[in-house]
Protein backbone atom coordinates (compact mmCIF):
# COMPACT_ATOMS: atom_id res chain seq x y z
CA UNK A 1 0.00 0.00 0.00
CA UNK A 2 1.48 3.40 -1.10
CA UNK A 3 2.11 6.19 1.39
CA UNK A 4 0.50 9.67 1.06
CA UNK A 5 3.90 11.20 0.39
CA UNK A 6 4.49 8.98 -2.63
CA UNK A 7 1.10 9.84 -4.10
CA UNK A 8 1.76 13.52 -3.77
CA UNK A 9 5.10 13.14 -5.52
CA UNK A 10 3.46 11.17 -8.37
CA UNK A 11 0.83 13.88 -8.88
CA UNK A 12 3.51 16.52 -9.08
CA UNK A 13 5.38 14.59 -11.74
CA UNK A 14 2.19 14.13 -13.77
CA UNK A 15 1.37 17.84 -13.63
CA UNK A 16 4.81 18.66 -14.97
CA UNK A 17 4.14 16.66 -18.18
CA UNK A 18 2.67 18.95 -20.88
CA UNK A 19 -0.03 17.12 -22.90
CA UNK A 20 -1.20 18.43 -26.29
CA UNK A 21 -4.91 18.70 -27.01
CA UNK A 22 -5.81 17.12 -30.39
CA UNK A 23 -9.11 18.35 -31.84
CA UNK A 24 -9.02 16.22 -35.05
CA UNK A 25 -10.23 12.86 -33.83
CA UNK A 26 -10.08 10.15 -36.48
CA UNK A 27 -12.56 7.32 -36.09
CA UNK A 28 -10.93 4.25 -37.66
CA UNK A 29 -13.76 1.84 -37.06
CA UNK A 30 -17.36 2.97 -37.82
CA UNK A 31 -20.07 0.93 -36.18
CA UNK A 32 -22.85 -0.18 -38.57
CA UNK A 33 -26.31 1.31 -38.26
CA UNK A 34 -29.56 -0.61 -37.88
CA UNK A 35 -30.30 -0.32 -41.64
CA UNK A 36 -26.82 -1.62 -42.50
CA UNK A 37 -27.31 -4.63 -40.24
CA UNK A 38 -30.72 -5.39 -41.80
CA UNK A 39 -29.33 -5.14 -45.36
CA UNK A 40 -26.38 -7.38 -44.43
CA UNK A 41 -28.79 -9.92 -42.95
CA UNK A 42 -30.83 -9.88 -46.17
CA UNK A 43 -27.66 -10.40 -48.22
CA UNK A 44 -26.62 -13.19 -45.86
CA UNK A 45 -30.03 -14.87 -46.25
CA UNK A 46 -29.84 -14.61 -50.04
CA UNK A 47 -26.33 -16.10 -50.09
CA UNK A 48 -27.36 -18.89 -47.74
CA UNK A 49 -30.41 -19.71 -49.92
CA UNK A 50 -28.23 -19.70 -53.04
CA UNK A 51 -25.65 -22.00 -51.43
CA UNK A 52 -28.27 -24.45 -50.13
CA UNK A 53 -30.48 -24.36 -53.24
CA UNK A 54 -31.35 -27.76 -54.71
CA UNK A 55 -31.38 -28.07 -58.49
CA UNK A 56 -33.84 -30.95 -58.30
CA UNK A 57 -36.57 -28.51 -57.29
CA UNK A 58 -36.41 -26.84 -60.73
CA UNK A 59 -39.09 -27.80 -63.27
CA UNK A 60 -38.25 -28.39 -66.94
CA UNK A 61 -39.53 -25.65 -69.25
CA UNK A 62 -39.46 -25.49 -73.05
CA UNK A 63 -37.63 -22.51 -74.50
CA UNK A 64 -39.84 -20.38 -76.73
CA UNK A 65 -37.96 -17.98 -78.99
CA UNK A 66 -40.25 -15.03 -79.65
CA UNK A 67 -37.78 -13.05 -81.71
CA UNK A 68 -35.48 -14.97 -84.06
CA UNK A 69 -32.52 -12.99 -85.35
CA UNK A 70 -31.93 -13.24 -89.13
CA UNK A 71 -28.96 -15.23 -90.40
CA UNK A 72 -26.28 -14.02 -92.82
CA UNK A 73 -28.10 -15.64 -95.77
CA UNK A 74 -31.35 -13.92 -94.76
CA UNK A 75 -29.57 -10.56 -94.64
CA UNK A 76 -28.04 -11.13 -98.10
CA UNK A 77 -31.43 -12.12 -99.52
CA UNK A 78 -33.08 -9.05 -98.00
CA UNK A 79 -30.38 -6.79 -99.41
CA UNK A 80 -30.78 -8.25 -102.90
CA UNK A 81 -34.56 -7.97 -102.65
CA UNK A 82 -34.29 -4.40 -101.34
CA UNK A 83 -31.92 -3.38 -104.16
CA UNK A 84 -34.29 -4.97 -106.70
CA UNK A 85 -37.25 -3.03 -105.31
CA UNK A 86 -35.26 0.20 -105.35
CA UNK A 87 -34.27 -0.47 -108.97
CA UNK A 88 -37.91 -0.97 -109.94
CA UNK A 89 -39.10 2.15 -108.07
CA UNK A 90 -36.33 4.40 -109.45
CA UNK A 91 -36.43 3.03 -113.00
CA UNK A 92 -36.27 5.73 -115.69
CA UNK A 93 -39.00 5.23 -118.28
CA UNK A 94 -37.11 7.49 -120.68
CA UNK A 95 -34.64 4.66 -121.34
CA UNK A 96 -37.35 2.59 -123.00
CA UNK A 97 -37.36 2.56 -126.80
CA UNK A 98 -40.51 3.06 -128.84
CA UNK A 99 -41.57 -0.14 -130.61
CA UNK A 100 -44.20 -0.23 -133.35
CA UNK A 101 -46.48 -3.23 -133.41
CA UNK A 102 -46.79 -4.83 -136.84
CA UNK A 103 -49.96 -6.78 -137.47
CA UNK A 104 -50.07 -9.33 -140.32
CA UNK A 105 -52.04 -8.18 -143.36
CA UNK A 106 -55.29 -10.05 -143.83
CA UNK A 107 -56.11 -11.14 -147.37
CA UNK A 108 -58.81 -9.19 -149.23
CA UNK A 109 -61.42 -10.56 -151.65
CA UNK A 110 -59.11 -10.28 -154.67
CA UNK A 111 -56.31 -12.16 -152.91
CA UNK A 112 -58.68 -14.93 -151.92
CA UNK A 113 -59.99 -15.20 -155.49
CA UNK A 114 -56.47 -15.33 -156.94
CA UNK A 115 -55.46 -17.97 -154.43
CA UNK A 116 -58.56 -20.02 -155.25
CA UNK A 117 -57.77 -19.93 -158.97
CA UNK A 118 -54.12 -20.74 -158.28
CA UNK A 119 -55.18 -23.87 -156.42
CA UNK A 120 -57.39 -24.98 -159.33
CA UNK A 121 -55.92 -27.63 -161.63
CA UNK A 122 -54.72 -26.37 -165.02
CA UNK A 123 -56.76 -27.57 -168.04
CA UNK A 124 -55.34 -30.07 -170.51
CA UNK A 125 -54.23 -29.07 -173.98
CA UNK A 126 -57.15 -30.85 -175.61
CA UNK A 127 -59.62 -28.98 -173.41
CA UNK A 128 -58.37 -25.51 -174.42
CA UNK A 129 -60.75 -23.86 -176.96
CA UNK A 130 -59.18 -23.14 -180.36
CA UNK A 131 -59.56 -19.89 -182.33
CA UNK A 132 -60.82 -20.17 -185.94
CA UNK A 133 -58.87 -18.67 -188.90
CA UNK A 134 -61.67 -16.18 -189.72
CA UNK A 135 -61.56 -14.68 -186.23
CA UNK A 136 -57.78 -14.37 -186.51
CA UNK A 137 -58.07 -12.35 -189.74
CA UNK A 138 -60.63 -10.03 -188.16
CA UNK A 139 -58.29 -9.35 -185.32
CA UNK A 140 -55.45 -8.51 -187.67
CA UNK A 141 -57.62 -6.00 -189.54
CA UNK A 142 -58.55 -4.16 -186.36
CA UNK A 143 -56.33 -1.13 -185.77
CA UNK A 144 -55.53 -0.71 -182.09
CA UNK A 145 -54.41 2.53 -180.50
CA UNK A 146 -51.37 2.49 -178.24
CA UNK A 147 -52.32 2.84 -174.55
CA UNK A 148 -50.34 3.04 -171.35
CA UNK A 149 -50.98 0.18 -168.98
CA UNK A 150 -51.73 1.21 -165.39
CA UNK A 151 -51.62 -1.69 -162.99
CA UNK A 152 -54.15 -0.95 -160.25
CA UNK A 153 -54.20 -4.37 -158.65
CA UNK A 154 -50.85 -6.10 -158.30
CA UNK A 155 -50.97 -9.85 -158.43
CA UNK A 156 -49.29 -11.54 -155.50
CA UNK A 157 -45.97 -13.28 -155.99
CA UNK A 158 -45.16 -16.85 -155.08
CA UNK A 159 -43.65 -15.84 -151.73
CA UNK A 160 -46.74 -13.76 -150.90
CA UNK A 161 -48.96 -16.73 -151.63
CA UNK A 162 -46.84 -18.96 -149.39
CA UNK A 163 -47.02 -16.44 -146.54
CA UNK A 164 -50.78 -16.11 -146.91
CA UNK A 165 -51.21 -19.87 -146.98
CA UNK A 166 -49.13 -20.32 -143.83
CA UNK A 167 -51.11 -17.54 -142.14
CA UNK A 168 -54.39 -19.08 -143.27
CA UNK A 169 -53.33 -22.48 -141.94
CA UNK A 170 -52.33 -20.88 -138.65
CA UNK A 171 -55.72 -19.15 -138.26
CA UNK A 172 -57.64 -22.27 -139.26
CA UNK A 173 -55.58 -24.29 -136.76
CA UNK A 174 -56.53 -21.90 -133.96
CA UNK A 175 -60.21 -21.82 -135.01
CA UNK A 176 -60.49 -25.60 -135.21
CA UNK A 177 -58.34 -26.42 -132.20
CA UNK A 178 -59.73 -29.13 -129.94
CA UNK A 179 -59.58 -28.12 -126.27
CA UNK A 180 -59.76 -31.75 -125.19
CA UNK A 181 -56.16 -32.20 -126.31
CA UNK A 182 -55.00 -29.93 -123.48
CA UNK A 183 -53.75 -31.54 -120.27
CA UNK A 184 -54.61 -30.18 -116.83
CA UNK A 185 -51.74 -28.42 -115.09
CA UNK A 186 -51.57 -27.39 -111.44
CA UNK A 187 -50.56 -23.77 -110.98
CA UNK A 188 -47.65 -23.29 -108.58
CA UNK A 189 -46.83 -19.79 -107.46
CA UNK A 190 -43.04 -19.74 -107.30
CA UNK A 191 -42.54 -16.13 -106.24
CA UNK A 192 -44.94 -14.04 -104.14
CA UNK A 193 -44.62 -10.30 -104.47
CA UNK A 194 -44.27 -8.51 -101.12
CA UNK A 195 -47.00 -6.18 -99.88
CA UNK A 196 -46.57 -2.53 -98.88
CA UNK A 197 -46.26 -3.46 -95.18
CA UNK A 198 -43.57 -6.06 -96.00
CA UNK A 199 -41.62 -3.43 -97.95
CA UNK A 200 -41.84 -0.97 -95.04
CA UNK A 201 -40.68 -3.65 -92.57
CA UNK A 202 -37.77 -4.66 -94.84
CA UNK A 203 -36.75 -1.03 -95.21
CA UNK A 204 -36.73 -0.55 -91.44
CA UNK A 205 -34.64 -3.72 -90.96
CA UNK A 206 -32.28 -2.63 -93.72
CA UNK A 207 -31.90 0.83 -92.18
CA UNK A 208 -31.18 -0.69 -88.73
CA UNK A 209 -28.55 -3.04 -90.21
CA UNK A 210 -26.90 -0.20 -92.12
CA UNK A 211 -26.92 1.94 -88.96
CA UNK A 212 -25.19 -0.85 -86.99
CA UNK A 213 -22.63 -1.54 -89.73
CA UNK A 214 -21.76 2.12 -90.29
CA UNK A 215 -21.96 3.19 -86.62
CA UNK A 216 -19.27 5.66 -85.63
CA UNK A 217 -17.65 4.68 -82.32
CA UNK A 218 -16.25 8.18 -81.96
CA UNK A 219 -19.73 9.52 -81.21
CA UNK A 220 -19.78 7.55 -77.91
CA UNK A 221 -19.02 9.49 -74.72
CA UNK A 222 -16.68 8.16 -72.04
CA UNK A 223 -18.50 7.11 -68.89
CA UNK A 224 -17.00 6.08 -65.55
CA UNK A 225 -18.88 3.13 -63.95
CA UNK A 226 -19.92 3.57 -60.32
CA UNK A 227 -20.75 0.59 -58.09
CA UNK A 228 -23.85 1.46 -56.05
CA UNK A 229 -24.05 -1.87 -54.19
CA UNK A 230 -20.80 -3.45 -52.98
CA UNK A 231 -21.07 -7.16 -52.30
CA UNK A 232 -19.40 -8.43 -49.11
CA UNK A 233 -16.21 -10.41 -49.36
CA UNK A 234 -15.62 -13.92 -47.96
CA UNK A 235 -14.00 -12.46 -44.84
CA UNK A 236 -17.04 -10.21 -44.23
CA UNK A 237 -19.43 -13.16 -44.58
CA UNK A 238 -17.37 -15.24 -42.11
CA UNK A 239 -17.24 -12.38 -39.63
CA UNK A 240 -20.99 -11.87 -39.94
CA UNK A 241 -21.66 -15.57 -39.37
CA UNK A 242 -19.48 -15.59 -36.27
CA UNK A 243 -21.31 -12.50 -35.01
CA UNK A 244 -24.71 -14.14 -35.60
CA UNK A 245 -23.62 -17.28 -33.76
Amino acid sequence: MSTPVASEVLKGEINKVSLKHNQDTVVKGVLPTKEDIQSERQVHDVLRSVESFQKDALAHTATDEKTVLPSADDLKTERVHHSLIQGIESFDKGKLENVETKEPRLPNAIDIEVERHANMPSPKLDEVPRVGPDFKKELEEVKLHPTLTNVKVRLPSESDLKDERSHHDFISGIAGFDKKQLTHQELTQSGTLPSADDLKTERKIHDVIEGVEHFDKKSLHHATPTEKIILPTAADIKAEREGLQ
